[in-house]
């Protein structure tokens, strides 16, 4: 749930980095001469933007879980008891969160509370 703010968050500061990159794409189109390959290098430079700050969250994520979990588990420092229908019941949380209709919810706690009677 935290990492949901990070995807929006870099999305807002890559906006912010192709303002400039805007403005310059308006000044050379309001002019008189030809625009060449400039549309194309502001494309490549944005794509290549996004790509690597996502490719850069997800390394950072997946490491960080990653060290997380293989640490020494018979101390009891993250015990790991988990089966199919528990992480089918915390994917499901990111859906439902996503609906925001309060019969899906209800439709939720009665599937979860039918997951624990025949768990």
């Amino acid at each position: 749930m935290p990492l949901a703010y990070v995807i929006p968050f870099l999305e807002h500061r890559q906006r912010n980095l192709q303002k400039n990159a805007s403005s310059k794409l308006i000044t050379l189109a309001e002019g008189l001469g030809p625009l060449s390959s400039f549309p194309n290098r502001l494309i490549a430079r944005s794509f290549l933007q996004q790509a690597g700050g996502g490719l850069l969250v997800f390394l950072v994520v997946y490491l960080s879980v990653y060290c997380i979990f293989s640490l020494d588990h018979d101390n009891g420092f993250i015990p790991l008891d988990v089966d199919w229908s528990i992480l089918y019941a915390i994917a499901a949380i990111g859906a439902l969160l996503s609906l925001r209709i309060k019969r899906a919810y209800f439709v939720f706690i009665l599937c979860m509370a039918a997951l624990l009677l025949f768990r």
